[in-house]
């Protein structure tokens, strides 16, 4: 399929105004290679198109599919589909390459051939792994797993074809950049050479042409270095400016040394003033309330808690948790979790994350921003307490936060949800 050698030539003129239907078709053949939306491929080509639609923003009744769906069905098939554009993109880009290289004559290339391809095959393979909870960071690390594998197929310039994906695709780190461009330059040299099969009358002349250029090169430096000294001779005012300046240098200074405590030091001095304050207060608070004071120990008990609400929020800054936006879709792999013994999820409780992605280290705070499928969100805070490497569907990779501070109005979300949707449970 796609671009293999016997059809570079002549795909442009296949695909000539067609380039909207051959993106569209990466999407439709991909369809049962998903366990979600498989289903789809046995429906009206027109649900697909209408649904392809709502991922990318269009506002389309669902009155109009010929199908009944659910809203929470509905909204997994376009998040799926939202994912599956980022994958498009990818290939049909690593296809342009592949036709744009295979096509050029080895003596006028500036870099090695590149040779990964961008075909059904590719988006089907990475299409089955693609799932509606992944970020965006997940769906770019499963392409990089999946070219790492193709790429070990080739029988040589496997690296080469790595980095140059990832140059295309803006994920080249500073190391991975200098390497490239070490590669390349070196490519050049040979090509210039004559290449490495060619005769010894065409690497000589090959390398006399390089020597021209680097002596070019070199002529071209110490003329503008000439240039440049000849403009700063012929500029008294400029000597004159660097001769005062060098005199302030000798001339007396008065030195001010600012000591400035940190933004964590002033934090955690608040923190403490605060812990003091609600000592100072409990006896007051915890001495009974009175019916003829006028209210006042209602109001003292209400600054005590004002008081270690403003302490939480102090710590919590301190300790600046990574903030983690989470979409509980109805597919998801991530769900809350419960004690054995008890069916509270809030207190005793927290949330399991499916990630492939490296997890946070045991006991670092997190912030989760939760997403229900009905719309709410919610923001809850507590403290990595297991990772789990995969076992199998039932078992996947991730880690569990346990929760250590829950809003009334999240967790009445949470309440909601772990009513329709059974937690996972925890050994105590």
């Amino acid at each position: 399929m796609l671009a293999n050698r016997a059809d570079t030539y002549n795909l442009g003129d296949i695909l000539q105004g067609k380039a909207q239907a051959f993106a569209l078709s990466y999407l439709e053949n991909a369809l049962t290679s998903n366990a979600v939306l498989a289903p789809l491929a046995a429906r009206e080509p027109a649900d697909v198109h209408k649904l392809l639609a709502m991922a990318q923003g269009e506002e389309v009744p669902a009155s109009e599919l010929s199908h009944t769906y659910g809203a929470a069905e509905i909204e997994e098939f376009v998040a799926l589909f939202k994912r599956l554009f980022q994958v498009q993109r990818t290939l049909l880009r690593v296809n342009q390459e592949y036709i744009a290289s295979a096509s050029q004559d080895d003596r006028y290339r500036s870099e090695p051939p590149f040779k990964l391809q961008g075909s059904y095959r590719n988006m089907n393979k990475m299409v089955e792994k693609v799932a509606a909870a992944m970020n965006e960071a997940e769906l770019e690390r499963l392409i990089d797993d999946h070219y790492t594998s193709e790429a070990q197929t080739l029988t040589r310039g496997a690296e080469q074809n790595l980095l140059k994906l990832a140059e295309m695709r803006g994920r080249q780190s500073d190391e991975q950049k200098a390497r490239w461009a070490e590669i390349k330059e070196a490519f050049v040299r040979v090509q210039r050479m004559g290449g490495k099969d060619e005769d010894p009358v065409a690497r000589v002349t090959g390398s006399l042409s390089l020597l021209d250029d680097q002596l070019k090169g070199i002529r071209e430096a110490i003329a503008r270095a000439v240039a440049a000294n000849a403009a700063a001779q012929s500029s008294s005012a400029q000597r004159d400016e660097l001769r005062q300046g060098l005199e302030s240098l000798s001339r007396p200074k008065l030195e001010i040394t600012l000591h400035d405590a940190g933004p964590q030091d002033l934090a955690r001095l608040a923190s403490e003033q605060l812990s003091l304050l609600r000592e100072l207060l409990a006896p007051v608070v915890a001495a009974g309330f009175s019916p003829t004071n006028g209210g006042r120990d209602q109001r003292l008990a209400e600054i005590g808690a004002a008081i270690a609400g403003m302490q939480r929020t102090l710590e919590r800054g301190m300790s600046r948790p990574q903030r983690l936006d989470v979409s509980l879709v109805g597919h998801s792999k991530t769900n809350f979790f419960r004690p054995v013994s008890s069916g509270d999820v809030c207190s005793l409780g927290g949330l399991f994350v499916a990630t492939y992605e490296k997890p946070p280290t045991l006991g670092a705070p997190i912030e989760l921003s939760l997403a229900f499928p009905s719309g709410p969100t919610c923001s809850v805070f507590g403290a990595v307490e297991y990772t789990q490497d995969e076992l199998s569907d039932d078992f996947p990779a991730g880690f569990g936060v346990r929760f250590n501070e829950v809003s009334p109005e999240a967790r009445a979300l949470i309440e909601e949800y772990a009513a329709a949707r059974e937690p996972l449970l925890r050994d105590d």
